[in-house]
């Protein structure tokens, strides 16, 4: 508190009076005026935190896609490469993993696990076609083995298609 002298001039006498400063007191106002810029400061904090929360959900989603892309690549990857490893003989056959269209082989197959190591499985579906043209002069074999691998992807399903051709 600030004190001064000041006379009094009916009496004579000096007289302590009290006063404040300008603009160093707070009033009731003042006092509001705090409690909205704290408001407004912990909803910008809230704001920004939502905004970081959301980007790195979207992160995670992508890498969760990008993961599953991997492990259906690499698995029909393995596929071509069975169908190419298969003789002649072994893929006409009647235990042929690729049976002759309309027929086909349906398994479900482990593609492996996901970083927070939950399985991940699909389901493979595997025939054969004739491709050998009518007027076959040559006598040249040709066929076309198919597999279609189905997977899921939080609660969408997806396929992949290869079709490896094998010629005699």
């Amino acid at each position: 508190m600030h004190f001064s002298r000041h006379l009094d001039l009916a009496s004579g006498a000096a007289k302590r009076t009290q006063y404040q400063p300008a603009g160093r007191g707070r009033t009731w106002g003042n006092k509001g005026f705090a409690l909205i810029e704290i408001t407004a400061g912990f909803t910008l904090t809230i704001v920004v935190a939502l905004m970081t929360l959301t980007g790195t959900l979207q992160a995670l989603s992508a890498r969760r896609w990008t993961v599953m892309q991997v492990m259906t690549d690499a698995y029909m990857t393995q596929e071509t490469a069975l169908g190419n490893r298969y003789t002649f003989d072994d893929l006409l056959s009647s235990n042929s993993p690729w049976p002759t269209w309309p027929d086909y082989a349906q398994s479900t197959v482990s593609l492996g696990k996901t970083s927070t190591s939950s399985a991940v499985s699909a389901t493979v579906r595997r025939y054969r076609e004739s491709k050998t043209p009518s007027s076959n002069l040559t006598g040249l074999e040709v066929y076309s083995l198919t597999s279609i691998l189905s997977y899921q992807v939080g609660d969408k399903t997806y396929t992949k298609t290869r079709h490896t051709v094998r010629s005699r």
